[in-house]
């Protein structure tokens, strides 16, 4: 699973709202929609500000590569 699944993952379980996370971020809504689509890539500043903020850190992102997702 890539990044952006993740993330675009975790924040359907959690049940959060995108507009939230971009506008916690200050990311525009499109931008972010986008991003979490596959359609571009996060920039690493907003990738932390979102993971920072969701209180991912890199070892949610193994367990989604091995197929062990936690939420």
């Amino acid at each position: 699973m890539k990044a952006h699944e993740v993330i675009k993952n975790h924040i359907e379980k959690k049940g959060i709202k995108p507009s939230f996370i971009a506008d916690e971020t200050g990311m525009s809504r499109e931008l972010l929609r986008r991003s979490l689509d596959g359609k571009r890539t996060l920039k690493a500043d907003e990738f932390v500000k979102i993971c920072t903020l969701l209180s991912l850190d890199l070892t949610d992102f193994e367990k989604m590569e091995d197929g062990k997702a936690s939420a």
